[in-house]
């Protein structure tokens, strides 16, 4: 009789264990998020960093977009970790009168980021003030904007949220 117990016992879990493991989520079919999820942070979407070779041997192909040719310019990449829409590079400038930045021209236009085609852009820092930014759609049709800026500490790259009024 012991043996009989045993023996539905784990005919129970196998059962439960197959059909919980055909119905979980996947990379290829992922559960979307609820419509009042909150945003991602920004360290699920995108990255970015110094397009050292290291880094830009990764990838076979990438977005590009030469601003700067001349001395002192530095190569920045955006690496996003899941698609991305209507991704934008822009010139922002700090108005005194809104006491925000606004975008003042688009300088680069992709309809999309994909993680395994970065983005990548020649970089002039100019003084304290970010002069840059980035727009783009994330996967739960949110609007993102953040300043391009490099920490004062250490020379690292930070992407600062922002909202902006024009």
């Amino acid at each position: 009789m012991k043996h009989k117990h045993t023996i539905l016992l784990l005919l129970v879990i196998a059962v439960l264990v197959i059909a919980g493991c055909r119905n979980s989520a996947t990379p290829n079919n992922p559960t979307p998020p609820p419509p009042d999820a909150p945003p991602k942070e920004l360290g699920q979407l995108l990255t970015v960093d110094y397009a050292t070779e290291e880094v830009m041997d990764a990838y076979i192909t990438y977005n590009e977009f030469v601003e700067f040719d001349e001395e002192g310019y530095q190569r920045l990449i955006f690496i996003s970790r899941e698609e991305l829409t209507d991704f934008k590079f822009v010139e922002v400038e700090y108005s005194d009168d809104t006491r925000a930045f606004e975008v003042v021209k688009e300088l680069f236009e992709l309809q999309s980021l994909r993680p395994d085609k970065p983005f990548v852009v020649t970089w002039m820092e100019r003084g304290a003030l970010p002069h840059r930014a980035i727009t783009f759609t994330d996967t739960q049709g949110a609007t993102r904007r953040f300043l391009i800026s490099e920490s004062g500490n250490d020379g690292k790259l930070m992407l600062v949220d922002f909202q902006h009024v024009n």
